[in-house]
């Protein structure tokens, strides 16, 4: 080849090259401005003219501040300008200002260009407008917070007032009383009155409890119609009972609903802190039953919590002994159920989730024995025997000639922070041949939000592997909802609490409403659990959930039974 015709192929790949650039620097989605060491605008894209409104002949050549002087820190532009002199890269959140003076928040990026001295010669700047995310983001923590109807905060509130409220008796002393109200006979307004007079009744009970609240009290909708109270009280029993009483007083005086008057009452039990647990969850569990107490004994009254109410302390153990040896004998097994596709009712996934059958008691409840595994340690041994089987199993369905759908199975919190994590499910999965996009990981908002820069280090180490990842339960916290982006998950599942109400009132369905669009935004699968009716389903597709999981479809059955069922159905790709 000739020199002439090697300079002439350079130079049309150089110029191929360039054409592309510019090609895919103004098609961009983000805008990008690139400015020259005086801060002049040299160039910028139209994402650029469409998002901050200044068209590029009022900007080029010119020096340009996007940065909104009234919503960022103090100082933060030098800042950041020192960081990219510095040959780094910046990247995060900034309010952008508009042409209009208006602003926006951004997710906004800066990387310095040297010049042929080695000096910083210009900086490309890239940002995209994060608005609506944002509105998602604070829709939703709103909307899990509080109580559409009678607008008292939510049952997810319940950890942050009671460390409010513990954190202030600590200061001023006495004790803390959780008290858990619940209506008596409250079914009847429903079946006499209809559900709009139902909720009616509702917002009065919350308006009177309101009422009679004094400061430092904290009242909440824990559910359909329990509400809960915390209240500072003294520490004289005869002085709670005093305080506490003001509860069932306030509901006395006789409702009027659809022209009718009729009495309410309600039974309350009530747990105090310190002296009957440590978490707000202990209290509720232990206020709970105590109001059932209350039940027992006539109803319209309160019940304090007693040692006596636990279940004995050897029943405990016995089944703590029992689910050790199960353990040990490897008597834990794993059943599966079907997750479909929303839009045609096909097989997608599997969820795997751990049955335990006692030789003597029989089935026993999930909900009983993995809080006892938890408490006891017993979790790990189980968590990590149940990668091991999943896998296994997965790899049985492909011998024996099965189309193979992703599996998902839960993560324990002391599985994920464990530091060889990562390397034992790559391990598993080499042991049994299984490909990683056949293995779906679930986790936790409170269990990434634990340590958030491990889990980001966790996370982006199991992506790597080619595994999926989905965040379990969402809609029951909001501390993550910012992390979501940075965590890079592919699955949100939204928690069955809200899927079974969707049609019940406003406030779950507009959460899950919110959830999806979130979801949406960030390039999510939505995975609704907990369908049990094609109502439900049916509003599930209408809001664009991708999938849905639920006895509606069927229940978690043994996997010999998956696969005569669910997986010989499927049709060879």
């Amino acid at each position: 080849m000739s020199a002439d015709i090697a300079f002439a192929l350079r130079n049309y790949r150089r110029e191929e090259r360039l054409h592309l650039t510019a090609r895919v620097f103004e098609n961009n989605s983000e805008g990008i401005v690139v400015i020259d060491r005086g801060r002049r605008v040299v160039m910028i894209n139209r994402a650029f003219t469409q998002l901050t409104g200044y068209p590029e002949g009022d900007v080029k050549g010119r020096p340009l501040s996007l940065i909104d002087p009234d919503r960022n820190p103090r100082g933060f532009a030098g800042e950041m300008r020192a960081v990219v002199a510095q040959g780094r890269a910046w990247k995060g959140e900034v309010w952008v200002r508009r042409v209009d003076g208006s602003a926006f928040p951004a997710d906004f990026s800066v990387n310095g260009v040297p010049g042929p001295d080695g000096q910083l010669a210009h900086s490309v700047l890239v940002f995209s407008d994060v608005s609506q995310r944002k509105e998602d983001e604070a829709r939703i923590r709103f909307l899990t917070n509080h109580d559409f109807l009678t607008g008292l905060p939510s049952r997810v509130s319940l950890e942050d007032k009671f460390a409010a409220a513990r954190d202030r008796v600590r200061h001023e002393g006495g004790r803390l009383a959780l008290c858990f109200l619940d209506l008596d006979r409250f079914k009847n307004v429903n079946d006499t009155l209809g559900h709009p007079s139902g909720d009616q009744l509702l917002v009065e009970v919350a308006h009177r409890l309101e009422a009679v609240l004094a400061e430092g009290d904290a009242a909440l909708r824990h559910g359909g119609d329990e509400f809960v109270v915390l209240m500072p009280v003294p520490e004289g029993r005869s002085e709670q009972v005093s305080r506490i009483g003001r509860l069932l007083r306030a509901l006395d005086e006789p409702f009027h609903l659809s022209g009718c008057e009729f009495s309410l009452s309600s039974s309350i039990g009530v747990a105090v802190w310190p002296d009957d647990g440590g978490s707000a969850e202990a209290l509720l569990n232990r206020a709970d039953m105590a109001m059932y107490r209350a039940k027992e004994e006539g109803r319209n009254t309160m019940a304090f919590f007693a040692d006596g109410m636990l279940a004995p302390p050897s029943e405990r153990l016995s089944l703590e002994h029992a689910l050790r040896r199960a353990v040990e004998r490897d008597e834990l097994r794993l059943h599966y159920q079907p997750l479909v596709s929303a839009a045609d009712g096909r097989l997608v996934g599997a969820e795997a989730l751990l049955r335990w059958s006692h030789p003597e008691l029989g089935p026993v409840s999930p909900g009983r024995f993995i809080p006892l595994a938890e408490e006891s340690g017993l979790i790990l041994p189980i968590s990590d025997r149940v990668l091991e089987m999943a896998c296994a199993q997965i790899a049985d369905w492909v011998r024996d000639g099965h189309q193979p759908v992703p599996v998902a199975i839960n993560l324990s919190a002391l599985q994920f922070r464990r530091s060889d994590f990562v390397d034992s499910v790559a391990a598993a999965l080499e042991r049994h041949g299984v490909p990683a996009r056949l293995l779906v990981l679930e986790v936790t908002e409170s269990m990434v939000m634990r340590d958030v820069e491990q889990a980001a280090r966790q996370l982006a180490e199991l992506k790597a592997l080619g595994l999926s990842l989905a965040v379990d339960d969402f809609g029951t916290g909001y501390s993550s909802l910012a992390y979501l982006k940075r965590f890079s998950l592919d699955k949100l599942k939204i928690d069955q609490s809200f899927v079974r109400e969707i049609n019940a009132g406003p406030e779950d369905r507009a959460i899950v409403t919110a959830i999806v669009g979130l979801g949406r935004n960030l390039g999510m699968e939505l995975v609704a659990e907990g369908v049990e009716t094609e109502l439900v389903a049916s509003t599930l597709r209408g809001l664009g959930c991708d999938h849905l999981q639920g006895w509606l479809y069927g229940k978690a059955v043994p996997p010999d039974e998956f696969a005569a069922g669910w997986l010989a159905a499927r049709q060879p790709a």
